[in-house]
Parts: C-alpha cells; structure tokens; sequence
C-alpha cells in the first residue's frame, strides 16, 4: 500500500499544471497573510488595556482576530484547492494513463485508496506549510505585546480547522473529477460549488441546504469566533466539520464504486 501511494505521490508532483495551481495557492496564502500581518502590527499599536482594538468596522478583541487569521487566509488561498484536486485527479483520464495505472495496481479499491491518501497527504502538507508560516508573522507581530497568544489551545483548535478544511476540500476536488471523468468537469463542479456559496443565493433562500454546501461549511467551521462576518453563518462549527467530511468521504466512495464498474479507459 506504501509503495502504491508513494508512487501516486511521484506520478502527480511530475505533472505542471500540479506546480502551477499549487504556486497561485501559495502567492495568494501569501499575499492574505502579509496583509493580515500589517493588520495585526495596527491593531496592536492601537491595542486597548482591556484587549480591544477598533479596526473601523468595529471593536474586536485582539488575540481572538489574530488567532482567527490563520483560517482567514487560508479560506481565501483554499478556494483553489478543490482546483488542485481536480488537476492531481484528471491527470489519470489523459492519453489511457487510467488502463496504465491499472496494469501497475490491478486492485481498483487500493487504487483509489492510494490515491486519495496522497491527495489528502499532499493537501495536509501544504496545510503544515500555511499554518507555520502564519505563525512566524503572528509570533512577529505579538512578539512584544502577548506572544503567549500563540501558545494556547485557541490557535491549536484554529490549526486544526485548517488542516481539516484543505484536506476534505482537495479531496471533494479530487473525487468529484474520478466520477466525472474530466479535469474540466471537476473544476467546473467546483467553480459551481463555490458559486453557490459566495453569491449566496441558496442562502438566502434555504440556509439550512446553503449549510450543507462545502464552501458554506468551510465558513461555518471557521468564522464561528469571527468579531465581524460580511454575510451570516447558516450553521455550527461541529456541523461544519461534520458536512465537511461528508462530502469529502461520500464523494471518494462513489469514486471508488465508479472506478471499480466502469472500464479502464
């Protein structure tokens, strides 16, 4: 099973479009946390004794926003992840690369599996790379006002967040595109996916199914601490986990049931 993911592994960090979309994921993680970092360095120098800072579209508490961007970013930089699932994914329909990959692992169950780890693997590791990184500025921006703010289990539970978030969001990414058959059939479910959420019409209309939506419940499992939210939560953090797991779970099994049925082509 190793070597098989292993080899998954190797097959999608040899493909360009992997690198490509994975750099625009990371400029754009940069450019949010270099902002929120100028941010953090103004709240703190207008920083309250009791903690609270007004950032002109409110008071909020200091430690709590900070804390909080870390998910911030990243739900920003992230809404190109279900992207890269979709790339790392399509890479198996181009050229019969499908019947290749199945002669090498005749087993289609410890194919898919394999596959699905190295995508989940692939996202957390990026994850790693964020969290860390948005902790090197954090730890900049506090370090001579509270750098215990870093150290508490708040920022444990935000890292946490995150890392769930871009795992299960890759992964829908990279199911959906195993069912369909086609990079672009995956990128487009996406671009509908997230549609839905940021021009919140089903929001408005059912915000108990805009909370079943991945986008919709990427928002309810991060922003539920946030001071100021542009647009309301349709639904808990727990929920949002929840929601997100499921779609990441029921998307690779009907991957999974697909691939085993269908021929190899």
């Amino acid at each position: 099973m190793f070597s098989v993911i292993r080899s998954e592994f190797t097959k999608f960090l040899t493909l360009p479009g992997v690198w490509l979309v994975t750099g625009v994921i990371v400029l754009l993680f940069i450019y949010m946390q270099q902002s929120l970092h100028a941010d953090h360095v103004s709240m703190i120098a207008n920083v309250r004794p009791d903690g609270t800072a007004d950032i002109g579209l409110g008071v909020v508490e200091v430690a709590s926003q900070i804390r909080g961007s870390i998910g911030t970013a990243v739900m920003n930089a992230g809404l190109l992840l279900p992207v890269l699932g979709a790339v790392i994914a399509g890479s198996e329909f181009k050229a019969g690369q499908l019947g290749l990959s199945l002669v090498a692992v005749p087993n289609r169950t410890r194919f898919v599996l394999s596959k699905v780890f190295a995508v989940g693997l692939y996202a957390a590791g990026l994850a790693i790379v964020f969290i860390a990184a948005a902790l090197v500025l954090m730890y900049l921006a506090v370090k001579d006002w509270d750098p215990d703010v870093l150290w508490s289990a708040q920022t444990l539970q935000e890292a946490g967040r995150v890392l769930l978030y871009m795992v299960t969001i890759t992964l829908t990414g990279a199911a959906i595109t195993l069912v369909t058959r086609r990079t672009l059939s995956g990128i487009i479910v996406s671009i509908v996916l997230i549609t839905l959420t940021f021009a919140q019409v089903v929001a408005l209309i059912a915000p108990a199914v805009d909370a079943f939506l991945p986008l919709s419940a990427a928002r309810n499992l991060m922003f539920q601490d946030a001071a100021i939210l542009p647009v309301p939560l349709t639904g808990t953090e727990l929920q949002g986990a929840l929601v997100l797991t499921g779609w990441a779970a029921i998307t690779s099994v009907v991957a999974l049931v697909l691939i085993r049925r269908r021929d190899a082509r």
